[in-house]
């Protein structure tokens, strides 16, 4: 009897576990949504014409030259999808040329340089708007 007790907690404590209230990670160093894809931190912040993404290093996380990357975006945004390339913005940055309206989904893809390429994907959060 006893083990019944004790596979019965044991079944209920592995299947609790897995569940947890879903949340926004932590805003980034530029109070943007932050996403590590392969050797890179991404973080994007929106604005009233547009969007930038900061690139990290992901093992440091300390800005990370984009001087030999290139990036991509698609957009969904106000019910359109937009594919476009990010021109790069400062030292550690690429920025995106269109503005993100309602509940926008952005897709980034980052490449060049020694690391692999990566995707990251970011989603507006709920309630939220350019600054």
């Amino acid at each position: 009897m006893k083990y019944k007790i004790m596979a019965g907690a044991f079944a209920l404590a592995l299947m609790s576990a897995g569940v947890a209230p879903a949340h926004e990670p932590a805003p980034g160093v530029h109070g943007g949504q932050t996403v590590h894809a392969g050797k890179y931190v991404l973080e994007i912040t929106p604005d009233a014409t547009g969007f930038t993404v900061y690139v990290a290093d992901d093992a440091t996380e300390r800005p990370l030259s984009v001087a030999a990357l290139s990036a991509r975006a698609t957009v969904l945004s106000g019910g359109q999808t937009q594919t476009v390339d990010l021109a790069k913005s400062g030292a550690n940055a690429f920025r995106g040329a269109v503005p993100l309206n309602g509940a926008w989904r952005v897709i980034v893809s980052v490449s060049g340089g020694a690391a692999a390429p990566a995707q990251a994907r970011f989603a507006a959060a709920s309630g939220a708007r350019p600054k």
